[in-house]
């Protein structure tokens, strides 16, 4: 019972005019310099340690990586092929001679409306692929995969 009240609340708020929207979203860092100072910074440095750390450890065992990204429908409407979010990762992959495969480079040469785009491609109000969205993906990842025909071995040094 407290439960379903709590949510009748929520629910009232978020119809009422007392409810205000979220400003900030967690793609928010990728475009919003202050939000990329708070939190997004030290993010993506602790991701680039830990993609380190896994990259040390394929090379180890001789094990190829093929990093990838893609937009989230913020970062759509905000034009991703410029935010911090996929410089770092461009670089990141330059630096290390890894194979990127940036969806998001495609998303945008592809789009006639970012709104449009979101409309047909990702679930409503998620971060997540629809069917078709998954579709588009999957052949883009195809097309990118078949650059190596077959041959992932891209560890220079070894």
């Amino acid at each position: 019972l407290i439960t379903y009240n709590i949510l009748r609340y929520i629910k009232f708020l978020q119809y009422s005019k007392i409810f205000k929207p979220l400003k900030h979203y967690k793609s928010a860092y990728t475009f919003n310099d202050s939000d990329y100072e708070k939190w997004g910074k030290k993010g993506l440095e602790h991701s680039a340690v830990m993609m380190d750390k896994i990259l040390k450890l394929l090379k180890k065992y001789n094990i190829p990586l093929t990093i990838g990204i893609y937009p989230w429908p913020n970062q759509v409407l905000k034009s991703a092929k410029d935010d911090v979010h996929f410089k770092h990762w461009h670089k990141w992959s330059s630096l290390n001679k890894i194979p990127i495969f940036d969806l998001g480079e495609t998303l945008n040469i592809n789009m006639d409306s970012p709104k449009a785009f979101i409309d047909k491609y990702y679930i409503k109000g998620d971060i997540h692929f629809n069917d078709e969205g998954n579709r588009l993906f999957g052949e883009k990842l195809i097309e990118f995969l078949q650059r190596f025909n077959g041959e992932m071995n891209y560890f220079p040094e070894q």
